[in-house]
């Protein structure tokens, strides 16, 4: 399940964004349901990280000026390093944050302004909902364990690699130190 926490300082705002998003969560382009819920509605920034300690994957909505400690940037990165799974977006009146985002590494799926409240937002906000869900769809189909590989050199220079549970047998050959 996709656990989705909206993180907004102006309750009027929290609550449009709250709807929006449990409406889509239940009409949307697919004949079902998403897997996903709202677990977290707050203006406290110090609750969400206290939250992502015992969850795995997440759809943070956020705006970026707070008026805390934490900004909405300083949230987003603690999700992005402490998930193993997590969309990002921001739905601010900030656009001058932009850049800070590249920056400081949160990589956001989305930076829509709250000034389109009337006009697009809502509906680029639908959006964003679909392609964090479709993303969690690809994520949760693939494999969680890593390949261990083993490098090897043919030649002098080169270097190859191949997956551990692809090899059938290690041979060392007689004569030659260190060579397999």
């Amino acid at each position: 399940m996709l656990s989705t926490i909206i993180l907004e300082d102006d309750l009027h705002q929290l609550h449009v964004i709250e709807e929006i998003v449990k409406n889509r969560i239940v009409i949307n382009p697919t004949p079902h349901e998403y897997d996903m819920r709202v677990d977290l509605v707050t203006a406290n920034p110090d609750e969400v990280v206290q939250f992502i300690q015992a969850h795995q994957a997440y759809c943070l909505i956020t705006d970026i000026d707070l008026k805390h400690k934490l900004s909405g940037i300083d949230v987003a990165e603690i999700v992005r390093n402490n998930s193993r799974f997590s969309e990002i977006i921001f739905v601010t009146a900030f656009g001058q944050y932009l850049p800070l985002t590249i920056t400081r590494h949160v990589e956001p799926l989305d930076f829509i302004f709250k000034s389109d409240a009337e006009g697009p937002m809502p509906q680029r906000l639908r959006e964003t909902i679909d392609e964090a869900y479709g993303r969690y769809l690809k994520f949760i189909a693939t494999p969680e364990r890593e390949v261990e590989r083993i490098a090897y050199h043919p030649t002098k220079g080169l270097v190859k690699t191949v997956a551990v549970d692809q090899l059938f047998y290690i041979q060392a050959v007689k004569g030659k130190s260190r060579l397999i």
